[in-house]
């Protein structure tokens, strides 16, 4: 299960009490609001969604039912990229395409301990663009990144980072 937190209450895209977000394939969601508020998502399509939530806040979404190749979730300048506090979980996958993964999250961290699975990954094309305030990359383990054949500006505008990348 791929893991992320989002405040609502952050100015972005759409109002205080949704999300905006794209996804390559159909998916189910779980939202859990931080008061214990549970709401589900089934039968997401793919490409751009946007989610209505009962009440504005902090939101830990849960990715499910998304296979384990193909799952690409994304941000850019036309989603709530800036809702995003904390990737908290990778997941399973067979990440094959991290294309605009956190592309303009200006607020968000990786607190993950579990390590993506990143042998199949092709694509990283802005993955972590514009992450300015983040000062800790992501642990990617002893991932090698051997497959990538697309990492153009996988990382640009990290200007806030004083940490080495764990690889």
């Amino acid at each position: 299960v791929f893991k992320i937190k989002i405040d609502t209450t952050i100015a972005n895209i759409t109002g205080s009490t949704s999300y905006k977000y794209y996804c390559t394939v159909k998916h189910d969601l779980v939202a859990i609001h931080s008061d214990g508020t549970v709401q589900h998502f089934v039968n997401q399509p793919l490409g751009y969604n946007t989610l209505n939530f009962v009440k504005s806040g902090i939101w830990t979404l849960q990715f499910d039912n998304v296979g384990l190749t193909g799952f690409r979730y994304g941000n850019n300048t036309t989603t709530d990229a800036k809702k995003l506090k904390e990737l908290i979980q990778w997941g399973t996958y067979k990440w094959t395409s991290i294309q605009q993964l956190m592309n303009g999250c200006i607020n968000a961290t990786f607190t993950a301990v579990d390590i993506p699975d990143f042998s199949l990954l092709t694509n990283g094309q802005e993955a972590f663009v514009n992450m300015t305030s983040v000062t800790t990359p992501p642990n990617f383990g002893s991932n090698t990144l051997s497959a990538l054949t697309n990492g153009y500006a996988m990382f640009q505008n990290w200007t806030a980072c004083t940490s080495p990348m764990n690889t």
